[in-house]
């Protein structure tokens, strides 16, 4: 069976955990039709649901199921993210509905935008 998740950090393409998506599906970029807060501690990407603040970039893909169970142990999933499905809109126009993880109480900054790959020093 195939999940649709939407990453919106280290699992992106060309960054440090994008390996665990190898072999799945990518159906593009994209960002959530709802609006979240992002937090960066160090070089960890958190979105938190409860702050309405701004859309969140990422990338959605098609994942197995054991590349899901693979995410879900990598998030730490439920006792630290936990996996909520959200409203997705791929940068097309088309829309899903995808798996995220979310982080109740993140670590480090708020970012001014929904784009961890904006956050300065990482790129």
């Amino acid at each position: 069976m195939n999940h649709p998740v939407f990453v919106y950090g280290t699992l992106r393409r060309n960054l440090d955990n994008h390996h665990f998506l190898r072999g799945s599906a990518f159906l593009g970029p994209g960002r959530t039709s709802e609006r979240y807060a992002l937090y960066v501690g160090g070089l960890i990407p958190y979105v938190r649901q409860d702050e309405p603040l701004y859309p969140v970039r990422g990338e959605l893909y098609l994942v197995d199921d054991a590349t899901l169970a693979a995410l879900d142990r990598l998030e730490g999933h439920p006792s630290c993210y936990v996996r909520r499905q959200v409203p997705v809109i791929l940068d097309g126009g088309e829309r899903h509905t995808a798996w995220l993880y979310f982080h109740d109480r993140p670590n480090g900054l708020r970012m001014p935008t929904g784009d961890f790959r904006d956050t300065p020093g990482i790129f």
